[in-house]
């Protein structure tokens, strides 16, 4: 029985860590407007909703963003909580991120992770203004 629950925790724990490390990616890839890594972190059928209540899907993301009409001057995710659902990951976090033109803002966001092969996606996300 210690043996199962060993190699569980130590499975989660790299999991963990991997869903950490792509989100780390999705940061880096969005303060540098990276298209070509933001296409392999979002999955195919990514959507988003903004805290205006927009949706966004990732051709539309990928496509202002290559345009330059979407251009993160900066872009982190902080207080990540991540939980496990088989290969699903559930986070929650801060995000504090300025876009060109617009004002700097702090959001919390869920973010919907599945694994594909041995790497995480972004499958889902959505972000809401913080009530003061």
């Amino acid at each position: 029985m210690l043996i199962i629950t060993s190699t569980f925790v130590f499975s989660q724990s790299n999991n963990e860590k991997a869903v950490l490390q792509t989100l780390n990616e999705m940061a880096t890839a969005l303060r540098s407007n990276n298209i070509n890594a933001l296409d392999k972190l979002y999955a195919d059928d990514y959507t988003s909703i903004n805290q205006r209540g927009a949706i966004i899907t990732k051709t539309t993301r990928l496509a202002s963003i290559k345009s330059g009409h979407l251009k993160y001057e900066f872009f982190n995710y902080e207080n990540m909580k991540v939980r496990f659902y088989d290969n699903t990951a559930i986070v929650n976090a801060l995000i504090k991120a300025k876009i060109r033109g617009e004002d700097a803002v702090t959001v919390l966001a869920t973010l919907t992770l599945t694994k594909n092969g041995e790497n995480w996606q972004v499958v889902a996300a959505q972000a809401t203004d913080i009530v003061k």
